[in-house]
């Protein structure tokens, strides 16, 4: 929510019906923060920016091992770091 209220992204709907509509797609699988999320976010190897919302994108993609596509440029950064796979977009 924080990033539609910043404009640094725009939707065509409000942010609900947005996730509500994302939920339903058979191709989409919505994870949850779980404990072993949080613990291994805290055990990043190498150097991570200060962002805890990015900790919290970076780390589930390496728990189940999936590319992360991102424009962010301080993930893709770290990427170079072999734990994490980034598609940049």
């Amino acid at each position: 929510m924080g990033l539609v209220k910043k404009e640094k992204i725009s939707l065509d709907q409000p942010l609900l019906q947005w996730i509500d509509k994302a939920r339903s797609l058979s191709s989409l699988e919505i994870l949850s923060l779980d404990i072993e999320i949080a613990l291994e976010s805290c055990a990043l190897p190498g150097i991570f920016h200060g962002d805890t919302a990015d900790l919290m994108i970076v780390t589930p993609s390496h728990i189940i091992n999936i590319s992360l596509m991102t424009r962010d440029k301080k993930i893709i950064a770290y990427a170079h770091n072999p734990y994490l796979k980034v598609i940049e977009c």
